[in-house]
């Protein structure tokens, strides 16, 4: 099921850790701020420990990359830091 999902990258949130130690990572499809054209992390992005995505071959992302989100006002597809 998780192979036919749209994720291409993922980060490790090093401050979540579950119960029985496994690092929890950001797992999202890179996008593009419509506005300033840097790389943003893709609508709909979720949470999954380390283990769940290894067998996935996402691209490793080491640093956070601002969230995007439609802009009424604008009519476009603004990165957190254009909204």
């Amino acid at each position: 099921m998780l192979n036919n999902l749209p994720y291409t990258h993922f980060y490790p949130d090093t401050e979540t850790v579950t119960a029985g130690g496994l690092i929890m990572c950001r797992v999202f499809q890179r996008d593009t701020c419509e506005t300033c054209g840097e790389p943003t992390e893709g609508p709909n992005a979720v949470q999954m420990d380390y283990t769940s995505i290894l067998h996935l071959k996402l691209i490793a992302q080491f640093e956070q990359l601002p969230e995007i989100g439609y802009n009424d006002e604008t009519g476009k597809c603004d990165c957190d830091n254009c909204a």
